[in-house]
């Protein structure tokens, strides 16, 4: 082969290089930017029906582009609710599709008021995107539907610092209903008390047998009050429907609070007598 054939050739190969590295250039270039995930994925907050935890939230996440999602990590970020680790998870999100998300909240942030309102608040998500992993933080536009749960929490702590509630001194009637008292006592302050009234559970029924309200004056430590208990309700699924059963609560008010609730205490002698004394009087 002669030298200026070989240079011819060597020239064309050069050139066929050049002009296949250009069309590669031209078409990366022409490739559209990635769409940035906080404008492909939305998030909103939701309560869930059945609640498996006491503090758990639903984050429901739609992926609204064109790559399926995968989501192995997600976290509750907000100003009304303290820090908890991310709930790890591997979960498949399609193109067009949204899946719900659980994870666990912190004890609300209340600074002392009974029904704050709810704080910025987004939701912090680990994806995995075209086999890239990625961090994202997702607006969750409607806060205030966590409320609920946040002022639950608010009035919860209000009452823990004020006082306890507690069922004590259970004994059985000749009508074969219960007898207890309910004693409050306090813990800090020095604020009126008043009780309300008593609610039940779905099982059980609880009547006072003094008249309501009755107060805890200032200065004073604890006030008892006796109830009465019987069957709220004695058809064949009534024990069965009974998640809660001892789950009882006092209304009341501290100092010019509204009525709130309050959590109370069944000692071990009463989740003893409550069951014995439902099936005595419900197999009449």
């Amino acid at each position: 082969m002669t030298r200026s054939r070989r240079t011819l050739i060597g020239g064309l190969l050069a050139a066929g290089v050049l002009a296949a590295a250009g069309v590669t250039a031209c078409s990366r270039a022409s490739e559209p930017d990635p769409v940035p995930l906080d404008q492909v994925l939305t998030a909103r907050a939701e309560l869930p029906r059945l609640i498996r935890h006491p503090r758990t939230v639903a984050v429901l996440v739609h992926n609204q582009g064109t790559e399926p999602v995968q989501v192995r990590q997600v976290e509750l970020i907000s100003e009304s609710f303290a820090p908890v680790e991310p709930a790890v998870m591997d979960v498949i999100i399609p193109p067009g599709a949204a899946k719900a998300l659980p994870v666990i909240y912190g004890e609300g942030q209340c600074g002392g008021e009974l029904a704050p309102a709810v704080g910025h608040t987004t939701a912090r998500l680990v994806v995995v995107v075209a086999g890239q992993e990625q961090t994202v933080e997702l607006p969750i536009p409607n806060p205030s539907d966590l409320a609920p749960r946040l002022h639950a929490d608010c009035v919860a702590q209000v009452v823990t610092r004020a006082l306890t509630a507690e069922l004590q001194d259970w004994s059985t009637r000749p009508d074969g209903m219960l007898q207890t008292t309910l004693v409050l006592s306090r813990v800090a302050g020095d604020e009126p008390i008043t009780l309300h009234r008593v609610q039940g559970s779905v099982l059980y029924r609880f009547t006072p047998l003094t008249e309501l309200p009755v107060e805890l004056p200032a200065g004073t430590d604890s006030v008892a009050v006796p109830f009465v208990v019987d069957p709220a309700r004695c058809d064949g699924h009534a024990m069965a429907d009974a998640k809660f059963p001892y789950q009882f609560r006092a209304y009341l008010t501290i100092g010019d609070t509204p009525v709130i609730p309050a959590d109370i205490t069944t000692d071990l002698d009463g989740r003893d007598a409550l069951p014995v004394m439902w099936k005595a009087l419900c197999s009449h």
